[in-house]
């Protein structure tokens, strides 16, 4: 038996997963483009926030 609606979820399932696809792959690319520029940014930003969130987590925890 053919089922319409059950069609349209899968049809919108494999579009969906097109578009991540897509997605993951325009982000590499911009990553790529970006990455000389902005990468010790990255490594110092997220070196912060580490910083950051392991302090706020210790603090929380002895409360």
């Amino acid at each position: 038996m053919y089922d319409e609606s059950s069609k349209k979820c899968q049809t919108a399932a494999e579009l969906e997963c097109q578009k991540d696809r897509f997605r993951k792959a325009f982000y590499i690319i911009l990553n790529r483009m970006l990455k000389i520029d902005h990468n010790e940014k990255r490594q110092r930003i997220t070196k912060t926030c580490t910083a950051t969130l392991s302090s706020s987590s210790s603090s929380s925890f002895e409360k």
